[in-house]
């Protein structure tokens, strides 16, 4: 799956270093795609992103809650009309 934005996969994969560490290389390849569509869609909530990426909403969630403990993403907004964005964290170390 290609994702544009402007950022490549080096980019991506030097910023999730600390969490991609003893990951299969399938798995960091989900994470490098998924940090690039919540970076050119930002705001959408986890049913987007699991149709975005073709994974199921329990993926999904299991790879957010790693990224929000680590500081990656994170929930803006009401319960009902909020979403997923990176952090300034990360975007910080994406440029």
């Amino acid at each position: 799956m290609k994702i544009g934005g402007g950022v490549n996969g080096g980019a991506v994969e030097g910023a999730i270093e600390g969490i991609s560490e003893g990951l299969t290389e399938g798995l960091k390849t989900k994470f490098i795609d998924l940090v690039k569509v919540i970076l050119s869609e930002e705001g959408n909530r986890i049913p987007f992103y699991a149709n975005k990426m073709s994974e199921s909403e329990k993926n999904i969630e299991r790879y957010f809650k790693i990224f929000r403990e680590h500081n990656l993403i994170e929930y803006r907004g009401s319960k009902r009309t909020g979403g997923y964005y990176l952090t300034e964290q990360m975007k910080n170390k994406l440029k």
